[in-house]
Protein backbone atom coordinates (compact mmCIF):
# COMPACT_ATOMS: atom_id res chain seq x y z
CA UNK A 1 0.00 0.00 0.00
CA UNK A 2 0.80 3.38 -0.43
CA UNK A 3 -0.09 6.97 1.47
CA UNK A 4 0.61 10.44 -0.14
CA UNK A 5 3.74 11.88 1.18
CA UNK A 6 2.49 15.55 1.26
CA UNK A 7 5.87 16.70 0.60
CA UNK A 8 7.82 19.03 -2.33
CA UNK A 9 10.31 16.34 -3.54
CA UNK A 10 8.27 12.85 -3.88
CA UNK A 11 4.52 12.28 -4.02
CA UNK A 12 4.12 8.87 -2.37
CA UNK A 13 5.40 6.97 0.20
CA UNK A 14 5.12 2.61 -0.60
CA UNK A 15 5.01 1.53 2.62
CA UNK A 16 6.50 -2.44 2.87
CA UNK A 17 7.48 -4.78 5.90
CA UNK A 18 10.45 -7.11 4.88
CA UNK A 19 11.91 -10.20 7.39
CA UNK A 20 13.38 -9.43 10.78
CA UNK A 21 16.54 -11.14 12.48
CA UNK A 22 14.19 -13.39 13.52
CA UNK A 23 13.45 -14.75 10.44
CA UNK A 24 17.07 -14.64 9.48
CA UNK A 25 18.04 -16.98 12.45
CA UNK A 26 14.77 -19.18 12.67
CA UNK A 27 14.72 -20.08 8.67
CA UNK A 28 18.07 -18.15 6.81
CA UNK A 29 16.65 -19.05 3.34
CA UNK A 30 12.80 -17.76 4.00
CA UNK A 31 14.29 -14.44 4.43
CA UNK A 32 16.23 -14.49 1.50
CA UNK A 33 13.34 -15.12 -0.26
CA UNK A 34 11.10 -13.00 1.83
CA UNK A 35 13.62 -10.04 1.15
CA UNK A 36 13.84 -10.41 -2.30
CA UNK A 37 10.35 -10.40 -2.99
CA UNK A 38 10.05 -7.74 -0.73
CA UNK A 39 12.21 -5.55 -3.01
CA UNK A 40 10.63 -6.69 -6.19
CA UNK A 41 7.22 -6.05 -4.88
CA UNK A 42 8.26 -2.93 -4.32
CA UNK A 43 9.46 -1.86 -8.13
CA UNK A 44 6.33 -3.40 -9.22
CA UNK A 45 4.14 -1.46 -7.05
CA UNK A 46 6.11 1.95 -7.95
CA UNK A 47 6.02 0.36 -11.90
CA UNK A 48 2.26 -0.79 -12.52
CA UNK A 49 0.09 0.54 -9.62
CA UNK A 50 1.72 3.92 -9.21
CA UNK A 51 3.24 4.12 -12.13
CA UNK A 52 5.77 6.62 -11.34
CA UNK A 53 8.60 7.61 -13.08
CA UNK A 54 11.46 7.64 -10.21
CA UNK A 55 11.59 5.67 -6.71
CA UNK A 56 14.31 6.01 -3.50
CA UNK A 57 14.47 3.08 -2.86
CA UNK A 58 16.47 2.24 0.90
CA UNK A 59 17.99 -0.95 2.34
CA UNK A 60 14.68 -2.72 3.69
CA UNK A 61 15.25 -4.62 6.71
CA UNK A 62 18.74 -4.22 7.92
CA UNK A 63 17.64 -0.96 10.07
CA UNK A 64 15.82 -2.10 13.16
CA UNK A 65 14.81 -5.51 11.89
CA UNK A 66 18.48 -6.22 11.81
CA UNK A 67 18.77 -8.31 9.24
CA UNK A 68 22.53 -8.35 7.86
CA UNK A 69 23.38 -5.32 5.52
CA UNK A 70 24.82 -7.76 3.54
CA UNK A 71 22.58 -9.78 2.94
CA UNK A 72 19.67 -6.94 2.00
CA UNK A 73 22.36 -5.75 0.05
CA UNK A 74 21.98 -9.04 -2.15
CA UNK A 75 18.80 -9.21 -2.21
CA UNK A 76 18.11 -5.70 -3.52
CA UNK A 77 20.76 -6.45 -6.23
CA UNK A 78 18.47 -9.88 -6.77
CA UNK A 79 15.41 -7.94 -6.83
CA UNK A 80 16.65 -5.16 -9.17
CA UNK A 81 17.80 -7.41 -11.73
CA UNK A 82 14.39 -8.96 -11.90
CA UNK A 83 12.55 -5.90 -12.05
CA UNK A 84 14.98 -5.35 -15.02
CA UNK A 85 14.25 -8.70 -16.54
CA UNK A 86 10.20 -8.65 -16.22
CA UNK A 87 10.27 -5.04 -17.51
CA UNK A 88 13.13 -5.35 -20.68
CA UNK A 89 10.32 -5.66 -23.02
CA UNK A 90 8.20 -3.41 -22.17
CA UNK A 91 6.91 -0.65 -24.77
CA UNK A 92 6.26 1.92 -22.16
CA UNK A 93 7.87 1.51 -19.31
CA UNK A 94 6.97 3.92 -16.30
CA UNK A 95 9.80 3.71 -13.96
CA UNK A 96 12.92 5.19 -15.43
CA UNK A 97 15.01 5.88 -12.77
CA UNK A 98 15.96 3.92 -9.46
CA UNK A 99 17.38 5.37 -6.61
CA UNK A 100 18.99 3.72 -4.04
CA UNK A 101 19.76 5.47 -0.99
CA UNK A 102 20.72 5.26 2.65
CA UNK A 103 21.47 7.26 5.79
CA UNK A 104 24.48 6.02 7.20
CA UNK A 105 27.89 5.06 6.10
CA UNK A 106 28.01 1.32 6.91
CA UNK A 107 24.97 1.15 4.68
CA UNK A 108 26.05 2.67 1.97
CA UNK A 109 29.90 0.91 2.16
CA UNK A 110 28.04 -2.67 2.14
CA UNK A 111 25.62 -1.62 -0.98
CA UNK A 112 28.60 -0.40 -2.91
CA UNK A 113 30.93 -3.42 -2.17
CA UNK A 114 27.99 -5.93 -3.26
CA UNK A 115 27.21 -3.77 -6.40
CA UNK A 116 31.14 -3.17 -7.34
CA UNK A 117 31.23 -7.23 -6.77
CA UNK A 118 27.72 -7.62 -8.77
CA UNK A 119 28.66 -5.65 -11.44
CA UNK A 120 32.44 -6.61 -12.03
CA UNK A 121 30.97 -10.13 -12.16
CA UNK A 122 28.76 -8.96 -14.80
CA UNK A 123 31.69 -7.11 -17.15
CA UNK A 124 33.34 -10.13 -17.73
CA UNK A 125 30.61 -12.45 -19.07
CA UNK A 126 28.99 -9.78 -21.22
CA UNK A 127 28.51 -5.71 -21.41
CA UNK A 128 26.57 -4.33 -18.66
CA UNK A 129 25.06 -2.00 -21.17
CA UNK A 130 23.44 -4.95 -22.45
CA UNK A 131 22.34 -6.56 -18.79
CA UNK A 132 21.03 -3.45 -17.88
CA UNK A 133 19.00 -1.11 -20.37
CA UNK A 134 20.28 2.52 -20.86
CA UNK A 135 16.94 3.61 -19.65
CA UNK A 136 17.41 2.47 -15.89
CA UNK A 137 20.43 4.11 -13.99
CA UNK A 138 20.83 1.64 -11.48
CA UNK A 139 24.79 1.51 -13.46
CA UNK A 140 25.16 5.14 -13.31
CA UNK A 141 24.18 5.70 -10.01
CA UNK A 142 26.04 2.94 -8.57
CA UNK A 143 29.55 4.30 -10.89
CA UNK A 144 29.11 7.53 -9.53
CA UNK A 145 29.13 6.61 -6.08
CA UNK A 146 32.35 4.40 -6.94
CA UNK A 147 33.95 7.05 -8.33
CA UNK A 148 33.18 9.66 -5.65
CA UNK A 149 34.75 6.65 -2.98
CA UNK A 150 38.12 6.21 -5.42
CA UNK A 151 38.71 9.92 -5.57
CA UNK A 152 38.65 10.55 -1.85
CA UNK A 153 41.33 12.62 -0.11
CA UNK A 154 43.12 13.32 2.81
CA UNK A 155 43.10 16.60 4.23
CA UNK A 156 41.86 17.82 7.32
CA UNK A 157 38.58 17.82 8.66
CA UNK A 158 36.89 21.14 8.97
CA UNK A 159 35.30 19.87 12.24
CA UNK A 160 37.30 17.95 13.97
CA UNK A 161 40.57 19.64 12.39
CA UNK A 162 42.20 16.29 12.24
CA UNK A 163 44.06 14.92 9.22
CA UNK A 164 41.78 11.99 8.26
CA UNK A 165 40.56 10.70 4.75
CA UNK A 166 38.18 13.14 3.79
CA UNK A 167 34.53 12.00 2.12
CA UNK A 168 32.82 15.18 2.14
CA UNK A 169 33.74 17.95 0.00
CA UNK A 170 31.00 21.17 0.20
CA UNK A 171 31.39 24.12 -2.32
CA UNK A 172 31.70 26.51 0.68
CA UNK A 173 35.17 24.80 1.36
CA UNK A 174 34.93 22.99 3.96
CA UNK A 175 35.55 19.04 4.62
CA UNK A 176 34.08 16.38 6.51
CA UNK A 177 35.63 13.21 7.56
CA UNK A 178 33.97 9.96 7.88
CA UNK A 179 32.79 10.79 11.38
CA UNK A 180 31.70 14.61 10.92
CA UNK A 181 29.96 13.82 7.35
CA UNK A 182 27.56 11.77 9.11
CA UNK A 183 26.71 14.54 11.77
CA UNK A 184 26.47 16.98 8.61
CA UNK A 185 23.23 14.41 6.97
CA UNK A 186 21.80 14.03 10.53
CA UNK A 187 22.48 18.12 11.04
CA UNK A 188 19.76 18.64 7.91
CA UNK A 189 22.63 19.09 5.19
CA UNK A 190 23.97 22.21 7.06
CA UNK A 191 27.42 23.05 7.74
CA UNK A 192 28.52 23.60 11.10
CA UNK A 193 32.15 24.20 11.43
CA UNK A 194 33.62 25.67 14.32
CA UNK A 195 34.49 29.00 11.91
CA UNK A 196 30.92 29.45 10.72
CA UNK A 197 29.42 28.61 14.48
CA UNK A 198 31.58 31.49 15.51
CA UNK A 199 30.06 34.32 12.64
Amino acid sequence: MHTNSFLNNCDNIIHAVGPSIDNYYKNEKFCYEKLFETFLNVLVYAEETLKVKSIALPLISSGIFGVPKDVCSEMLYKGLQEFISKTKNKTNRNLICIKIVSIDSPTNDEILKVFKRKLNILKKTESVKEKVEEKIVIEAEVKTVIKEEEEEKHGKCSVCDKEKKLKLSLECGCNYCHLCKDNYYQNGNKCFCPEKEEN
